[in-house]
């Protein structure tokens, strides 16, 4: 998933394609619209951090960031009691199949 306003500076005109050329596929959200709009003036700059469940209780040799810094965690599998209790005192909204509605 790619940010379509920022797209337009950032990525390089062929991005999508690229992509799909080594089997990744990417979607854009917010897409540019050519007539002047205050929707694009409707940002969001939540953090997502999108992981699946093979990620838990895993050791990383580098750091991305803190997790209170994250505002929802969306990950394919309910992850366990130790995580989602991590992510309440957190302040991290944890969105998973059997929760979404």
């Amino acid at each position: 998933m790619y940010d379509g306003m920022c797209s337009m500076v950032q990525l390089p005109y062929h991005y999508p394609k690229t992509m799909r050329k080594y089997g990744i596929k990417c979607k854009m959200f917010s897409p540019i619209k050519p007539v002047l709009s205050s929707h694009q003036n409707n940002r969001d700059h939540r953090k997502i951090l999108v992981v699946d469940n093979t990620k838990f209780d895993q050791t990383a040799f580098s750091v991305a960031g803190r997790l209170r810094d994250v505002d929802i965690v969306v990950t394919d599998v309910k992850p366990s009691e130790k995580w989602l209790k991590l992510f309440e005192e957190e302040g991290v909204e944890c969105r998973y199949p059997e929760s979404v509605r």
